[in-house]
């Protein structure tokens, strides 16, 4: 059986049997090893909880069942689920929030520390720092749950680039 269509009667089980009709799942391929999956449906929320936590655990038993269920278990399967954009929308706020952070570290000349950010959230605004302000650079501190980034200018001293 096809990869996909297993990962694809797995959610369709799942969200029937919690959720009855409550919600639909879009499949779509994004190569031979990534499958993108939106849920749309009503009160969306109770499958993203609180800042996306109950989304990347929906993500992680997904996957989990399918290296359970699988009996041709590719391990560099990726899923990514998405719930009503929750994802892209958390992205761009990231982003926002990045950019805000990055004008005050100019205006200010010092390093300024953003919010608690999951791993990927981290990622989106070290990538978006190297790619759109070579005059900043990133760092993280902390440790998980409470890994933070931090800009700062190039030019301050002890800044180092993550």
């Amino acid at each position: 059986m096809d990869k996909f269509l297993q990962i694809q009667e797995i959610v369709d089980e799942f969200l029937r049997i919690g959720f009855g009709d409550s919600f639909q799942a879009e499949y779509t391929p994004l190569s031979d090893t990534e499958l993108k999956i939106d849920i749309t449906g009503e009160h969306v929320s109770y499958l993203i909880g609180q800042h996306g936590k109950t989304l990347l655990s929906l993500q992680h038993i997904i996957r989990q069942i399918y290296i359970n269920r699988s009996q041709d278990y590719e391990e560099n399967i990726k899923l990514i689920i998405d719930i009503d954009s929750y994802k892209q929308k958390r992205i761009e706020r990231i982003q926002q929030i990045a950019e805000q952070a990055i004008e005050k570290c100019k205006q200010f000349n010092k390093p300024i520390t953003l919010p608690t950010m999951t791993p990927y959230e981290r990622h989106v605004v070290h990538t978006l720092i190297q790619e759109k302000h070579p005059d900043i650079l990133s760092s993280s501190i902390g440790e998980d749950p409470n890994r933070r980034v931090v800009v700062r200018p190039t030019e301050q001293e002890g800044a180092v680039s993550q």
